[in-house]
């Protein structure tokens, strides 16, 4: 969520930050990182299926805000 939301202020920024878009770059390799981890481990509850769905949908929807 944060590397999401530092991607939409960017892009409704009208300066562009190379410092923000770097920012956001950060959270989002985590995620990835982790998502990867999680995937590796297993699903052990619906809950887990439903939190590395829902990781992967906001990062495809924060790809349409990367250049």
């Amino acid at each position: 969520m944060l590397a999401l939301s530092a991607s939409d202020l960017e892009a409704s920024s009208s300066q562009p930050s190379s410092e923000l878009a770097q920012s956001s770059m950060t959270p989002r390799i985590q995620a990835i990182k982790s998502l990867n981890q999680a995937l590796s481990a297993g699903l052990h509850s619906p809950e887990d299926g439903n939190a590395m769905l829902a990781t992967c949908f906001i990062l495809v929807y924060q790809s349409t805000f990367i250049d």
